[in-house]
């Protein structure tokens, strides 16, 4: 049995540093306002796409427009696949 490819933590922190100064290099080419209007155009589009719905007592559910699912919780665990999108369950 080979072993499965696993990745160093040496080639982990390495990449994760050419990561960082890849940003750096990106945010001193196009100032903070580039970074800006794309976190902007991200919530945007997650609206577009989500939204939050209170789900049981202390939490929200991240819903899907089109379809009503509930595809994540803020705090707890999704949900088994008979929910309706609204936090409770269909009778």
């Amino acid at each position: 049995m080979t072993r499965p490819y696993t990745v160093s933590k040496k080639v982990i922190e390495a990449n994760r540093k050419k990561a960082h100064l890849g940003g750096q290099a990106t945010l001193k080419k196009y100032g903070r306002e580039f970074y800006s209007r794309i976190g902007k155009l991200g919530w945007k589009a997650l609206n577009d796409r989500y939204y939050w719905s209170p789900y049981g007592t202390s939490d929200w559910a991240i819903v899907n427009r089109e379809t009503g699912r509930i595809v994540a919780l803020k705090f707890g665990k999704l949900p088994d696949e008979r929910s309706n999108g609204n936090g409770s369950q269909p009778a």
